[in-house]
């Protein structure tokens, strides 16, 4: 253990003399003791415990923690979680750990944050037992506010518990590694068991698909509920006993908890994501509204939505070293989970925060020459237009729940929007249509489609065209011409008419004239040859319902991250299988 210790001091005295951003901090001398200038966190959190260092000039206390890289590298994620810590770091709100700085060494990433003397939740709670229902609706308030924050930031913590919330001086919440554990694939459901069990949903446990924001909910439920009795509601020694309970969902609820409170514990704790509260759900309740601060949820100012706000993208630029060009075409493109366009939303938003509560603010200042500047500027934020970009949040439907007990009843939805969380391409068109579309954009990309076929004609030979080489170049190479010619004479003329600009629509009217049946139209797989490498780009795609009438297309990596990163720089690569399958009928 002694040598463990002793190679991260090593390691921290190797970053603190090789960055010019921490030169003024206090370094670690071969001949002064430990406690002269570090002291080591008792619990062990993620990654490494976390060094608490003081600032030379300025007395200020920071925590730094240390990510190993080759952990980090091993999954090939580096990449990802460098773009993931340039946005926290611009994450500002009063009830959140800020992340001041990230140091890069050939071995560590040393993260530089936040420093909050009263400990952990946890600990709060162990020693003086339950929290009165006042002190608790408190705290809970404040989390839930910074957890509404980061989600519509589209940052899911998928760890929430109460050693991850912190106390400071005046006992406010703040929650630490945020975004940490959210290293989730584009355009992917997740699916992975992160997190503790006792506080994780139970579509986590199971290994279910799901979104990622209905699983904070869940832990917040699990953490009100902690807060309230001091008592997990899920708990057992034995694994499979607790993944049961967490599964059935069945939990006490003791004498002394009012039925207001009891009511939102079932709405959070509920099996079903899709019944489970939201954050509007919740910000309605009328336990939670009592005694509720303004500044947690301030309210939109007025802005101009056709304008872009200059001095946010000219605060991009100088945050990432980058052109106003960049983030005025990442603005522009659409993608809300651009980087760059998230930094810029975070900028806009951070005003709006610090413009109605900079008196909440209680946190330590930054370390002096660090790289985040607290004085953020003060006036409104002005948005970009909503048909060039699209908005941060969006109204949700209201999650479905038939409670008969403790008046389980829905409060009327609040005002505010719910976060529009970008996991594939969401749509409410039609499943042809949106499929369709996809053919033809494989097309113009010059992609390869495979798709499982089975082959059916319901006339004799003689009704069926001897050839049909036209649509040699909608189909792929595993259709031969024997195939291609027990295709119809009226499939001719339809294709002449123009109805076939995309191999979707080929395919899919072959299947309604019974000539030639995708077994499911809603997944396929693709590739394209990259003229550098000469390796296939591949990827399989699939349509998801995500709601009564909402889909999700999906894009999902076969070869897995090493591939998908790309060694070259060039696009993702990824592989699939190209097998068909397809027989015919009537012969």
């Amino acid at each position: 253990m002694a040598s463990t210790s002793g190679e991260r001091r090593r390691r921290m005295r190797k970053a603190i003399h090789s960055v010019d951003v921490l030169r003024n901090f206090v370094e670690l001398d071969s001949d002064s003791s430990d406690s002269e200038i570090w002291r080591w966190k008792t619990k062990v959190r993620y990654g490494h415990q976390p060094i608490v260092g003081e600032h030379q000039l300025t007395g200020h206390k920071v925590a730094v923690k240390i990510l190993n890289r080759q952990k980090i590298r091993s999954l090939d994620v580096v990449g990802k979680i460098k773009r993931e810590i340039q946005n926290l770091k611009l994450f500002r709100h009063p009830h959140i750990i800020k992340l001041y700085q990230v140091i890069s060494t050939p071995t560590d990433f040393f993260m530089v944050m936040e420093y909050v003397s009263g400990g952990e939740l946890f600990d709060y709670i162990c020693k003086h037992g339950r929290v009165a229902d006042a002190e608790a609706r408190r705290l809970f308030q404040q989390i839930i506010s910074a957890v509404d924050y980061c989600h519509r930031h589209m940052v899911v913590h998928r760890d929430l518990k109460p050693e991850n919330v912190l106390l400071d001086a005046n006992m406010n919440a703040k929650i630490a590694d945020f975004g940490l554990s959210n290293m989730m694939a584009d355009g992917e459901f997740l699916r992975t068991s992160c997190g503790s069990p006792n506080y994780a949903a139970p579509e986590v446990i199971s290994g279910r698909l799901y979104a990622g924001p209905e699983v904070d909910i869940w832990s917040c439920g699990v953490i009100l509920y902690v807060l309230l009795c001091g008592a997990l509601p899920f708990d057992d020694d034995h694994v499979p006993t607790l993944f049961k309970k967490i599964k059935g969902g069945v939990f006490y609820i003791p004498e002394h908890l009012s039925r207001s409170v009891a009511n939102l514990l079932m709405l959070m704790l509920q099996v079903d994501p899709l019944k489970r509260a939201t954050i509007r759900d919740i910000r309605e309740h009328e336990w939670f509204k009592l005694d509720l601060p303004d500044y947690l949820f301030p309210e939109d100012p007025a802005y101009d939505a056709n304008v872009i706000d200059e001095e946010a993208v000219r605060e991009t630029c100088e945050k990432f070293e980058c052109s106003e060009v960049e983030v005025m075409n990442s603005l522009l493109g659409g993608d809300p989970q651009d980087h760059l366009a998230v930094a810029y939303h975070l900028i806009i938003d951070n005003r709006r925060i610090m413009n109605q509560a900079s008196e909440f603010y209680l946190a330590s200042s930054p370390p002096s020459g660090s790289f985040m500047d607290e004085s953020l500027p003060l006036p409104p934020g002005l948005k970009p237009h909503p048909e060039r970009m699209p908005p941060l949040v969006t109204d949700s439907p209201k999650p479905r729940c038939a409670l008969d007990a403790l008046n389980t009843t829905r409060p009327k939805p609040l005002s505010v929007k719910k976060a529009k969380w970008h996991l594939g391409i969401r749509s409410q068109s039609k499943p042809f249509d949106i499929m369709a579309e996809v053919y033809k954009a494989m097309k113009e990309l010059d992609y390869d489609w495979k798709v499982r076929l089975l082959l059916r004609y319901p006339g004799s030979r003689q009704d069926v065209a001897t050839t049909c080489a036209h649509y040699q170049d909608f189909l792929p190479s595993g259709i031969t011409k024997a195939v291609l010619s027990l295709l119809s004479r009226e499939l001719l003329l339809l294709n002449s008419r123009g109805f076939y600009d995309s191999p979707m629509l080929f395919w899919w009217s072959l299947s309604r004239l019974a000539y030639l049946q995708v077994v499911n139209p809603y997944h396929l797989r693709v590739r394209r040859k990259n003229p550098v490498t000469g390796s296939y780009v591949k990827m399989s795609l699939q349509l998801y319902q995500v709601a009564n009438r909402s889909y999700l297309l999906d894009f999902r990596s076969i070869d897995g991250e090493r591939a998908w990163m790309g060694q070259s720089g060039m696009k993702p690569t990824v592989t699939v299988d190209t097998k068909y399958r397809w027989r015919a009928v009537g012969q």
